[in-house]
């Protein structure tokens, strides 16, 4: 299947001099790219194309650091209420 989109090409020079060419829907200027202008591009998307399983691995590791991050945020709190049970107020 053939997509058309309209893009930004960019242009930017790496520090060991090489140069290269992306294409990107957002200027990046803070990047160190340069604008060349808007393209219109034609790609090939195979037909078997299924964006799910690739839609279910960003969200499984946006669940796992989620759910990191609320376990250490409880241990943090566990650990607060252990102080204050350990307190002496004598």
């Amino acid at each position: 299947m053939k997509v058309q989109a309209t893009t930004l090409l960019l242009y930017r020079e790496s520090h060991n001099g090489d140069s290269g060419f992306i294409l990107s829907k957002y200027p990046l200027e803070e990047c160190g790219y340069i604008t060349i202008g808007e393209r219109s591009v034609e790609v090939d998307i195979p037909d078997d194309f299924d964006p799910r399983q690739q839609k279910i691995e960003l969200l499984q590791k946006e669940k796992d650091r989620i759910s990191a991050a609320f376990t250490k945020r409880c241990t943090e709190i566990q650990e607060q209420i252990n102080r204050l049970y350990a307190l002496d107020l004598t």
